[in-house]
């Protein structure tokens, strides 16, 4: 692994990068062990090492005080504790391994792998919090990663696969080290002989965290095969209570649905019951009052769909 000393150089208002040119050695630079990494085909940073060890890449900017972070990763392995990966969402120097900073850690061996949340103090670690147990156990491992952190301290940690919605995987409350001006993100990557190309990120961002204003989109609507059920698609996950109540739900020439639920494990879509089953023809799904779990309630809206009655 490669050490370095960082000269004074400017440094990036923010951290955003989605590999489209081709590099990750400028706009922005990445510094590590560069000769071990590369931006393939399709676009996604690689670990591409010639041999069994392990890689570290970093990159420097300015961490705002209240942050969002988002990351896709993608493992095409089962992680353990001889193949994982550690993603640094705050470190003081480039040189990870010796950091005083937090990153989350991928990689242990059972089938109960979970995200983990820790604090580094230089060669010392601190347990800060656990996601779901097995959430990142199976081959591959392909999710979008977000994590926030408020003025205060207080750290909370989503993931979601590439279907679903982001899945609480641990909270915590720890300031010990601040954002700011020359601090770095990146990846610290330990392999064995057959997994030295089978670690890929992409999509990286680091914003100040702006509260959400935005009320939720209705996307879709469609009905299932047997006109009982109609599925409709928001932007965001929704609050309970509002996204909950059938009278919030109109089909035109129908009415309200007899029952709405969440389905997909998330809180983005939502099952309306339709008593009795949908006939052939053109339908439109109206919502009204329905809120986002920031409590920003929809004006009216509609999505139009299609049932044919086999």
């Amino acid at each position: 692994m490669i050490l370095l000393t960082i000269a004074a150089h400017p440094l990036r208002a923010q951290i955003t990068d989605n590999f489209a040119d081709g590099n990750f050695t400028d706009n922005p630079a990445w510094q590590g062990d560069a000769a071990n990494f590369i931006v393939n085909a399709a676009g996604e940073l690689q670990l591409n090492a010639p041999a069994a060890g392990n890689s570290v890449l970093a990159v420097p900017g300015t961490i705002p005080d209240s942050a969002v972070w988002l990351f896709d990763l993608r493992l095409e392995f089962a992680p353990s504790t001889s193949n994982l990966l550690r993603i640094y969402l705050l470190a003081d120097q480039p040189n990870l391994l010796l950091a005083n900073g937090y990153y989350l850690e991928i990689g242990e061996n059972s089938t109960a792998d979970a995200l983990r949340l820790y604090r580094q103090d230089g060669a010392a670690r601190v347990l800060l919090a656990s996601g779901l147990p097995g959430f990142v156990a199976l081959e591959p491992v392909n999710i979008q990663l977000r994590a926030t952190r408020s003025t205060s301290g207080d750290w909370a940690v989503e993931a979601r696969t590439t279907t679903g919605a982001f899945d609480p995987q641990g909270s915590a409350t720890d300031a010990t080290y601040l954002p700011g001006a020359g601090r770095f993100f990146g990846v610290y990557c330990l392999y064995t002989a057959t997994r030295t190309d089978k670690f890929f990120f992409d999509n990286l961002s680091i914003l100040p965290d702006v509260p959400d204003t935005t009320p939720p989109v209705l996307l879709s609507a469609t009905a299932n095969a047997t006109g009982t059920e109609v599925l409709a698609l928001f932007d965001e996950n929704l609050d309970a209570a509002s996204a909950l109540e059938p009278a919030h739900y109109t089909i035109g020439g129908v009415g309200n649905p007899a029952l709405v639920e969440f389905v997909g494990g998330g809180q983005q879509q939502v099952r309306l019951l339709v008593i009795p089953a949908l006939g052939t023809g053109a339908y439109t799904l109206q919502t009204v009052q329905v809120a986002d779990v920031f409590g920003n309630v929809s004006a009216p809206q509609s999505a139009n769909f299609q049932f044919v009655k086999n």
